[in-house]
C-alpha cells in the first residue's frame, strides 16, 4: 500500500507489532538511526498512533536530533561518510558495496560549482561579482561577495589577494574572486510526515532517495512493482523519477514526472521536481514554467517559491528572486533555505545589512546543526565586507566548529587574518583549506599573495600557477601573478597575464590599470593612456570616484 495509507493504518514495520509486510529492500536499516531516535519513532508510530498525546513533541525531536548529530563520527575510508557512534563500522561504505559502487553520499563537490556553503546551494555556475580595490596609496586587497553557498553551496567561498609593495610611480591594484556557487534546488516529496535533520531519518521514510539497486536497467524493483500493481499511482512515478534523478538520469526523471502529472494533473510536487531536472539540464525557462505550475496548483507551496527564487538568482535577476523568496517565507516562515537565498540576493544587490539579517534568520532555523555552517560562513563574509573583521572571525570560527571539513570557512578566516596583519595565521588557514580541498583554486591564489608578502616569491608563483591550472578562467589569479611578475622585473610575463585577465573579465578596472602601469614602465605611453582611460571609464560608471581619480592622475603624468 502507499506510504500514506500505511501510516493511517498504523503499520510501522520497525516496531513490536506485527504488520502485513516488511521494510522494502531499499530501506536503510532501522538500526542505523541513533538509539534515541529509534525510540522516538516507535513512540510516534506505535504508542502515538491512537493517542496523539503520547507522540514526542517538537522540542523532544530537536533534542534527540542534536544528540544524534553530536554522536556522529567520520568514516576513516571516506570522509564524506558520517554515522552514529553506536555503530561498529560505516553503514554507508557497506551500502555502497550493496549498490554496486553507487555512493549514497557522493563528494560534496558534485553538488557545488566554482563558488562554493551554504549554499550550500550548491551547483550551477553563478556570476562572480568583485568589489573595488582600496583607493589608498598603498595597494590593498579587496573583498568579494559569494555566489548563490551556494549552496552551500556548498553553499560558498571567496578568495583574497593581498597588497604588494608599490613602486615609486604608481600603485598596482589587486582584485579577489567571488565565492563559489552552490546549487539550491531541493526535491519535494509527496509523502508528508516528520521532518528530520539527519540524513538517515530522511532515507528511512523516503527510501526512493537511496533504494537497493538490483538491476540498473529496471531502475529499482520496488517502484517498478508498484507501478505494475497500480499503473495509475502518481506517487510511484514521482518517486521513481526521484531515483532516476539521483542516478543522473535527468531525462528519465522528467519522463516519470510527466507520467505522474498525467495521472494526477494537480500533483504539485511532481511539477516542482521536474523543475529541478529542467534546471540541471540548463533548461531554465522550463524550470521556471514548472515551478510556476506547482505554485498555481498549490499557492502555498513554499519550496516551489524558493526554487523559483533560486532560478531567478541564477539568471541574475535578484530583485525577482527576492520577490519569490518573500512568497516562500510568507508560506513557511521556517523555510531556512529561503532566508539563505534571499540573503544571497540582498548581498549581490549590495545590501549587506539585509543579507546579515536573513542569514541570521536561517541560522536560527538550523539551530546548532551542521546545516548552519554555511549560513555562518555567508554571514561572516557579509560582516567582513562591512568592515567588521571581529564579527567575521567569530562567524568563521562557528562555521568551522559546526563543519570542520569544509574548506571555505578556513579560506574566509585566512583572508580576514591576512587583512588583520596575521600573515602566519592566514597561511595556516589557507593550508588547511587546501588540505581539505586540493582542487580549491581560490585558496591557492590567496596563499600565493600571502607568500609574496612573506618574501616567498617563488612560492607565490607556484601557487598562482596551480590556481590557474585548476581553474584556467580564474581572472584574479592571472592579475595577481602579473603583479608578482611585474615586481620581479618580468614585464613581458606581466603583460601576458593582464591580457588574459582582461580577456576573462573585461569589465574590471584593476586589470586595465595594472596593465597600464607596466606599459608605462616599458615606454608605451599610448598603450598606457588607453588602459588608464578604460579603467577610468569603468570606475566612473561604477561610482568609484577615488579609483577614477587615480587613473586620471596617471594619464596627466604621462601627458606632461
Amino acid at each position: 500500500p502507499p506510504p500514506k495509507k500505511r501510516i493511517l493504518e498504523g503499520h510501522f514495520p520497525y516496531g513490536a507489532k506485527t504488520v502485513p509486510y516488511r521494510p522494502a529492500p531499499g530501506d536503510v536499516p532501522f538500526d542505523v538511526l541513533h538509539p534515541t531516535l529509534r525510540q522516538l519513532f516507535v513512540r510516534c508510530f506505535e504508542d502515538g498512533h491512537n493517542n496523539p498525546q503520547a507522540r514526542p513533541d517538537a522540542r523532544t525531536w530537536v533534542k534527540a536530533l542534536d544528540e544524534a548529530e553530536k554522536d556522529l563520527v567520520s568514516c576513516r575510508v571516506n570522509s564524506e561518510h558520517q554515522y552514529g557512534g553506536h555503530l561498529s563500522r560505516c553503514p554507508w561504505c557497506e551500502r555502497k558495496t550493496q549498490l554496486r559502487g553507487i555512493d549514497p553520499f557522493p563528494p560534496m563537490s558534485v553538488g557545488q560549482s566554482n563558488i562554493p556553503v551554504q549554499i550550500p546551494l550548491p551547483p550551477a555556475n553563478k556570476p562572480k561579482p568583485v568589489s573595488s580595490p582600496a583607493p589608498s596609496p598603498t595597494p590593498s586587497p579587496t573583498a568579494i561577495p559569494y555566489q548563490p553557498t551556494p549552496a552551500p553551496a556548498p553553499t560558498p567561498t571567496y578568495a583574497t589577494f593581498s597588497p604588494l609593495t608599490p613602486t615609486p610611480t604608481a600603485t598596482p591594484k589587486f582584485n579577489t574572486p567571488s565565492l563559489p556557487t552552490r546549487k539550491f534546488i531541493d526535491k519535494a516529496l509527496s509523502l508528508g510526515g516528520i521532518a528530520a535533520v539527519l540524513s538517515v531519518s530522511f532515507f528511512l521514510f523516503y527510501p526512493h532517495q537511496d533504494p537497493e539497486l538490483k538491476d540498473k536497467q529496471k531502475h529499482f524493483t520496488d517502484y517498478i512493482q508498484a507501478i505494475q500493481l497500480d499503473s495509475n499511482s502518481a506517487d510511484a512515478y514521482n518517486k521513481r523519477g526521484l531515483v532516476r534523478y539521483d542516478l543522473g538520469d535527468k531525462q528519465g526523471a522528467i519522463a516519470d514526472y510527466t507520467k505522474a502529472i498525467q495521472v494526477d494533473p494537480k500533483f504539485a510536487e511532481a511539477y516542482n521536481n521536474m523543475g529541478d531536472a529542467n534546471h540541471d539540464l540548463e533548461d531554465q525557462q522550463g524550470a521556471i514554467a514548472n515551478y510556476k505550475k506547482a505554485i498555481q496548483v498549490d499557492p502555498k507551496f513554499s519550496e516551489a517559491y524558493k526554487n523559483l527564487g533560486h532560478i531567478h538568482s541564477h539568471l541574475g535577476d535578484n530583485k525577482a528572486a527576492i520577490e519569490s523568496y518573500n512568497q516562500a517565507i510568507q508560506s513557511n516562515p521556517k523555510n531556512a533555505k529561503a532566508y539563505s537565498g534571499r540573503g544571497h540576493a540582498h548581498y549581490l544587490l549590495g545590501d549587506k545589512k539585509a543579507a546579515i539579517e536573513d542569514f541570521t534568520k536561517a541560522i536560527q532555523q538550523h539551530l546548532n546543526s551542521k546545516l548552519a555552517a554555511t549560513e555562518y560562513y555567508n554571514r561572516g563574509q557579509s560582516h567582513y565586507d562591512l568592515g567588521d573583521k571581529k564579527a567575521a572571525i567569530e562567524d568563521y570560527n562557528k562555521a568551522i566548529k559546526l563543519n570542520p571539513k569544509s574548506c571555505y570557512p578556513y579560506n574566509g578566516r585566512g583572508l580576514t587574518r591576512y587583512y588583520l596583519g596575521d600573515k602566519q595565521g592566514a597561511i595556516e588557514d589557507l593550508n588547511k583549506a587546501i588540505e581539505l580541498n586540493p582542487k580549491y583554486a581560490e585558496a591557492y591564489s590567496n596563499r600565493g599573495i600571502t607568500r609574496y608578502d612573506l618574501g616567498d616569491k617563488n612560492g607565490a608563483i607556484q601557487d598562482y600557477n596551480q590556481a590557474i591550472k585548476l581553474n584556467p578562467k580564474l581572472a584574479i589569479a592571472y592579475n595577481n601573478r602579473g603583479l608578482v611578475r611585474y615586481y620581479l622585473g618580468d614585464n613581458k610575463g606581466a603583460i601576458e597575464d593582464y591580457n588574459q585577465a582582461i580577456q576573462l573579465n573585461s569589465k574590471f578596472a584593476n586589470h586595465y590599470y595594472n596593465r597600464g602601469l607596466v606599459r608605462s614602465q616599458l615606454g608605451d605611453k599610448k598603450g598606457a593612456i588607453e588602459d588608464y582611460q578604460q579603467a577610468a571609464q569603468i570606475d566612473q560608471k561604477e561610482g568609484k570616484t577615488e579609483e577614477y581619480q587615480q587613473s586620471i592622475d596617471q594619464i596627466r603624468k604621462l601627458q606632461q
